[in-house]
C-alpha cells in the first residue's frame, strides 16, 4: 500500500496542473456539490447533483468533474496520510503556506454530475483542517485560461450575513446575562 506523509513535498502530475499548494487554491461558490464527513472525520463523500455549478469572479460555470480533493492546514501538524483508492492517487504537498493531503485522478475519471466518490484518510488530525479544496474541471474557459483549477468553497454572501447576525445575537445574549 502506497502511503504518503504530508511532510513529503512533490508536485501534482495531472496534465495542465500546478502543485496543489494552499496558495494555488482560489475561493469559489459551489452549487450542487455536497461533502459529507463520517468515521470521526476520516471518511469523506463527495457528491454532485445533476447540474452542479461553480461561481468564480462573478461567472458561473457548469462543473464537468471534480478530480482532486484535499484537506488543507496552515500547520505542518496535519498528519494526513492517504492511500491510493482505485483511480484516485494519494497526493500531498507541504510548503511555507501549509500542508495539503488528499487524492487526485485524471480529469476524465473524476466525479461527474449525478456521481459520488468516497475517500478515507488512513490518519488525519481533523482538528487541524482549516478547509477542503477541490480540483475542478468546468465547461468553459476560466479567467486564468484552460478549464481546470484548484478551488475552495467560500460562503455565499447570504450565508456570511446569516453567520454575522448569529454572532451579534450571541453577543446580545451574553450582555443580557451580565
Amino acid at each position: 500500500m502506497k502511503r504518503i506523509l504530508t511532510t513529503f513535498a512533490f508536485c501534482a502530475v495531472v496534465v495542465g496542473a500546478q502543485a496543489q499548494s494552499i496558495g494555488a487554491f482560489k475561493g469559489a461558490t459551489f452549487n450542487g456539490l455536497t461533502l459529507t464527513a463520517s468515521n470521526s472525520g476520516l471518511t469523506y463523500s463527495i457528491a454532485l447533483d445533476a447540474s452542479p455549478t461553480m461561481t468564480y469572479l462573478g461567472t458561473t460555470y457548469a462543473i464537468d468533474r471534480i478530480f482532486g480533493f484535499w484537506a488543507m492546514s496552515k500547520s505542518n501538524n496535519l498528519d494526513g496520510i492517504t492511500s491510493d483508492n482505485g483511480a484516485w492517487t494519494a497526493d500531498a504537498h507541504s510548503d511555507a503556506n501549509g500542508v495539503t493531503a488528499g487524492w487526485k485522478t485524471e480529469p476524465k475519471n473524476g466525479v461527474a454530475p449525478s456521481g459520488s466518490q468516497t475517500l478515507t484518510f488512513d490518519d488525519l488530525a481533523a482538528s487541524m483542517v482549516l478547509q477542503f479544496g477541490y480540483h475542478v474541471r468546468v465547461i468553459g474557459t476560466l479567467p486564468d485560461g484552460g478549464d481546470t483549477g484548484f478551488f475552495t468553497p467560500v460562503p455565499e454572501p447570504s450565508s456570511a450575513w446569516a453567520l454575522g447576525l448569529g454572532g451579534l445575537g450571541l453577543l446580545g445574549i451574553r450582555r443580557r446575562k451580565k
